[in-house]
């Protein structure tokens, strides 16, 4: 076993246990997430469809939407992750039957359907009616299945926030995207093994605490525009 497979088994039995408590949150405060700098100013908000066990960002997408902001969840698409934008569309509590062109893909997440409009990355063809402009600054809320306080992120495997996370950092300017974390905090490691391939994370959120994690590979822009 490396470094790395040690640390998600560790991470998972963890989280695992934290969820199993009766008394364990199954949101962050909401206070919390809508007092970052970093959402107030953000246009666009890339959510993400929750495994289990993750924290469930549903509400604060719900949130966000009713701020104005456009809400985008992401569509796996082979190795690539493309954010469409969604819609909510109840008067109830905020889940994710409420967000509309949503369907069952893999391992039973809903993601955006494929002909929604799409926010990132654009459209090879520019004039699709399925593209839309990405209005920035952007906030994107990460999950992770364990963070660092220096904004090291242990992933699932598969690399497709890795990539995705790579490509906008190669395609936007820095000061106008920032990348935030959300856990609990039983998902906070000491010690997160990298590689030269993993992207870290400008903060991040859990119940209790905002972690802010200014480092070489996630330099904290300037956010203001």
């Amino acid at each position: 076993m490396n470094a790395k497979q040690n640390a998600r088994r560790i991470a998972s039995a963890r989280l695992r246990a934290f969820r199993a408590s009766p008394t364990a949150p199954a949101y962050p405060a909401h206070s919390l997430f809508t007092a970052q700098t970093a959402y107030q100013r953000a246009r666009t908000v890339f959510f993400y469809a929750p495994l289990p066990l993750e924290i469930d960002p549903y509400a604060l997408a719900y949130t966000a939407e009713n701020a104005g902001k456009h809400v985008a969840l992401p569509r796996v698409s082979g190795n690539d992750l493309h954010f469409h934008a969604v819609t909510y569309a109840c008067t109830t509590r905020p889940s994710v039957s409420c967000f509309t062109t949503l369907c069952p893909r893999t391992r039973g997440i809903r993601e955006p359907d494929a002909h929604s409009p799409r926010l990132y990355p654009p459209h090879p063809s520019p004039n699709t009616p399925a593209q839309r402009t990405l209005a920035l600054p952007l906030l994107i809320v990460v999950p992770a299945l364990a963070f660092s306080t220096n904004g090291a992120r242990l992933g699932r495997g598969g690399g497709h926030y890795d990539r995705f996370l790579a490509r906008i950092a190669a395609t936007i300017p820095a000061g106008s995207y920032y990348t935030l974390g959300l856990c609990f905090d039983c998902q906070i490691m000491a010690v997160i093994p990298q590689e030269a391939h993993d992207q870290s994370v400008h903060a991040v959120l859990t119940e209790t605490r905002l972690i802010s994690c200014a480092t070489a590979r996630a330099p904290a822009p300037p956010f203001s525009l």
